[in-house]
């Protein structure tokens, strides 16, 4: 009886370590995840908006059409905005300023990328209304 007993608890002392085995091994593949073999397409569109008389405009609006990304420059009149998967960005520069009064026009720009650009850096100058 104690034989049995033994070869009993022996089997599943076996399954629930191979269990454990296996369940550490997801976690392991959980956290560092799956090796990517293909170059990242991101890339970095940074730059400096000012006006004529290259002062650093704060609070301009830098968007890329047809798509859900902007931001907003800072007191030294930078943005940064992540992006990737396309060659060609549509960008548009706005002021928002509290009042419903704009100081600076908007403006359009296309901007082209091939495909070794990791990160571009531009300066833009509104035109005061």
């Amino acid at each position: 009886m104690k034989k049995v007993e033994l070869k009993y608890r022996k089997w599943l002392r076996t399954i629930f370590g191979c269990i454990s085995l296996t369940t550490v091994a997801f976690v392991f593949q959980a956290c560092y995840g799956t090796y990517q073999d293909y170059p990242s397409n991101d890339l970095v569109i940074r730059g400096k908006v000012t006006d004529t008389l290259d002062t650093p405009l704060r609070d301009i609006k830098v968007s890329i059409k047809g798509v859900e990304l902007a931001d907003t420059t800072d007191s030294d009149g930078m943005f940064s905005i992540h992006t990737g998967g396309s060659f060609v960005y549509d960008m548009r520069f706005e002021s928002i300023e509290p009042d419903s009064v704009s100081l600076f026009q908007s403006k359009d720009t296309v901007i082209y990328c091939n495909h070794e650009d990791k990160d571009i850096f531009f300066n833009i100058r509104l035109d005061a209304r």
